[in-house]
């Protein structure tokens, strides 16, 4: 009797020995399956005697009827020949003998003589019939009787309840259900509203079937509780603090707490079997009346044996666990919700983490979150508190098993330096997509900070980052508005903001200036690079327009002041000015000409030509002395010209090649010029901008629609021309075209 005065047998040992044994037995290897099939061999019904024994429903009195039929035969010869068929029927009908009034019925043509009562007898007796008589042809012969069974009960009334104390003697198991019907009726008499125990004692204990029936009769009775012995067969003191309920594919469990653990568990241990086959596939919620170590764990591991698919303790899912470790050489926590809410996933994932540190510490691992799961700031403290726990080398999340990006080390920390703030970005903590993830998801949270700030973006690590990575990050911080933006990647130090040119809209007109300040020859130089080209891409055409550019101590020789000449001529500009500190603009273009002496008559354009069949370097005179055509085609749109240029640097050379231009500018008006230099005989590639190429950039612009240098041969050894300036949408300025002279052969023009 516990504590509680609930006669419940002792609690049993947490191990049971079943498992014991078990762990000693050994491991059986699995039979093959390529095992050959036996096919089944018919059962022969047994060939027919001259006797034949049958069990027939019961008639009158007689619950059993045993019909034998004996074929004709020596008298003498009836006893021996029905004694294997009669004891074989007696032992299949065992069971409706027992204790039952038995006829023995002798039919057929035989003579039966009273040896075979005997027989009869002998082969009844140990079935315990009731009452055997034997009919053959002479009336009824009794020939064996017995008695019922009996069990002797005394009954004692107690406060603690009803106990019943069964002296079954050297009564058979068997017998036990009939011996103990007799005093059944005074028992349930007894037992409304009480604790019933009964206690039997002798050979005779009851077996499963009968316990299951005296709990039922209890049952019915109206009692609390009933027990045998210490076996306790129900208890609903007990039973009722354990409440079951389904619905579909849910099967909640309350539980009232008692306010002893060992009494909870107690009746859990009684009520749960009744909810075993619910429990199969289905979701499983326990509500515990207060929280309760002990049961807890019974309820959860009981759930788990009959085949629960999740438990639920309320609203928190306590299995399946919410981590999933998949080994190898890069170990992956999977997450699996299972129906937790955000913040439960969240404190599950706390909770579980210490449980692997073994399997990843010092390690690369990757933390594989639910597809669409949102990382927002408190999933960020959960994975600080998970990293402290699990103390990897690195740790990457993935999505769903995919959008992997790192998180330790940090790919973008942040780190404040006087009035400058550092943006460390680790070229080695993963692939260039990784890390753009990453950065994306830290970086849009500090831009409110960093507005009108002075910030430095460092490349950390060894490994080369990704260009277009960069360049994003510092495209996401100039829109952010930070006051001033350099970049050290190695020994490189790049001041990105403020832009190095300011472009403002003026009366008829643009002017440009140069903001110099804080920038060495070398971050001068990238600058104007990236100036350029945003230049030739941002600003129209300027046709009609004065351009003024605004550069402290620089002259019309500078390369940077040139290569911003040679973008405004090629955007038609009008006029380009420089103002250079010295108080006077230094007028860039239109450029004055000195002008040469009188050019003999010119050749008039030649006509078009079949560019097919000329060679592709023959030529004819264009001007009197410089000017040579290679090429051309007025079968296309637009239409082209090829025309070689003698190289050269000298003054007179320049100013008889721009006089010669300026004669032909008209024949240029709507083709697209293709410009060789040539000496020797041969073709001469433009690799850099000297005084020729200069002259030519400003000269031939004002009338051509495209204009095109020959760069010689490309990386695939294929000579090419590069536009610097087009008018054409189908010919941008920056384009490679292949030499049509090569390609199309096009003609020099006949004399």
């Amino acid at each position: 009797m516990t504590k509680n005065r609930h006669e419940l047998p002792r609690k049993r040992p947490a191990r049971a020995a079943k498992d014991e044994i078990a762990e000693d037995l050994p491991t059986l290897e699995p039979v093959a399956d390529d095992l050959p099939t036996l096919e089944a061999i018919e059962a022969e019904a047994p060939p027919a005697g001259p006797v034949r024994v049958a069990a027939l429903p019961g008639e009158g009195e007689f619950a059993v009827v045993l019909q034998v039929d004996v074929d004709d035969m020596d008298k003498k010869a009836v006893a021996d020949a029905v004694k294997a068929p009669l004891t074989a029927a007696c032992a299949a009908a065992a069971a409706s003998l027992r204790h039952r009034k038995v006829l023995v019925r002798f039919g057929g043509e035989a003579l039966i003589g009273s040896a075979v009562k005997d027989l009869v007898a002998e082969l009844l007796k140990p079935r315990k019939p009731l009452l055997v008589v034997v009919q053959r042809g002479m009336g009824d012969e009794k020939v064996a009787e017995g008695k019922l069974p009996e069990v002797q009960v005394a009954t004692t009334d107690s406060s603690a309840g009803v106990q019943a104390d069964v002296a079954t003697g050297e009564l058979e198991a068997a017998d036990l259900d009939l011996a103990l019907a007799p005093h059944l009726p005074a028992l349930q008499a007894a037992a409304k509203g009480r604790r019933v125990r009964l206690v039997f004692t002798g050979a005779a204990r009851p077996d499963a079937a009968l316990r299951g029936k005296l709990s039922e009769l209890l049952l019915l009775a109206g009692a609390r509780a009933g027990a045998i012995g210490e076996r306790v067969l129900f208890d609903l003191d007990l039973t009722d603090r354990v409440r079951g309920t389904t619905a579909g594919d849910r099967l909640t469990i309350a539980v009232q707490c008692a306010d002893s653990d060992e009494t909870t568990q107690d009746a859990l241990e009684l009520a749960l079997p009744d909810h075993a086959a619910a429990c199969q596939g289905k979701f499983v919620r326990f509500d515990l009346s207060r929280p309760a170590g002990g049961p807890r764990a019974r309820c959860l591991s009981w759930a788990r044996e009959h085949g629960a698919v999740r438990v639920d303790f309320g609203d928190e899912v306590a299995w399946p666990p919410l981590l999933a470790l998949v080994a190898g050489a890069e170990p992956t926590l999977r997450l699996q919700p299972n129906g937790r809410t955000t913040a439960q996933t969240l404190a599950a994932l706390v909770a579980e983490a210490p449980a692997h540190a073994a399997a990843c510490k010092g390690k690369a691992i990757v933390l594989d979150w639910p597809a669409g799961f949102a990382l927002d700031a408190e999933a960020g403290k959960a994975l600080c508190e998970v990293t402290g726990a699990l103390q990897p080398a690195a740790l990457a999340c993935t999505f769903g098993g995919d959008l992997r990006e790192p998180f330790v080390p940090d790919p973008c920390a942040f780190a404040q330096d006087g009035a400058t703030t550092t943006v460390t970005l680790d070229s080695e903590a993963g692939k260039p997509a990784e890390l753009l993830r990453a950065i994306d998801r830290r970086l849009p949270g500090k831009l409110a900070e960093l507005h009108g700030k002075s910030v430095r973006v460092q490349v950390g690590g060894s490994a080369a980052l990704s260009r277009t990575l960069l360049r994003g990050v510092c495209t996401t911080l100039e829109h952010a508005g930070v006051a001033r933006l350099e970049v050290v990647d190695g020994d490189t130090v790049d001041v990105l903001m403020p832009t190095l040119l300011a472009v403002h809209k003026q009366p008829g007109g643009l002017r440009v200036e140069a903001r110099l300040e804080g920038r060495d020859a070398a971050q001068i130089e990238r600058a104007v690079e990236r100036s350029l080209a945003k230049l030739a891409t941002a600003l129209p055409s300027l046709a009609g327009a004065a351009v003024t550019i605004v550069w402290p101590g620089a002259d019309g020789a500078s390369p940077h002041v040139a290569r911003l000449l040679d973008l405004f001529v090629g955007k038609q500009a009008d006029k380009v000015l420089l103002e250079a500190g010295a108080g006077k603009a230094q007028q860039l273009h239109p450029k004055p000409v000195v002008a040469p002496p009188p050019p003999p008559a010119a050749v008039a354009a030649p006509a078009a030509l079949d560019v097919a069949a000329a060679p592709a370097t023959a030529g004819g005179a264009v001007g009197p002395t410089q000017l040579c055509l290679l090429g051309r085609r007025d079968d296309v749109a637009p239409p082209m010209v090829v025309v070689g240029v003698p190289a050269g640097a000298e003054p007179a050379h320049l100013a008889a090649v721009e006089a010669e231009l300026q004669q032909h500018l008209p024949r240029f008006h709507g083709r697209a010029v293709l410009l060789v230099l040539r000496a020797d005989g041969r073709d001469v590639p433009v690799r850099r901008v000297d005084p020729l190429v200069d002259l030519l950039r400003r000269t031939v612009p004002a009338t051509a629609a495209a204009t095109l240098f020959f760069r010689g041969p490309d990386a695939e050894g294929r000579p090419h021309f590069e536009a610097v300036h087009s008018r054409l949408a189908s010919v941008p300025a920056g384009t490679t075209f292949v030499d049509p002279r090569a390609r199309r052969g096009v003609a020099a023009p006949q004399p």
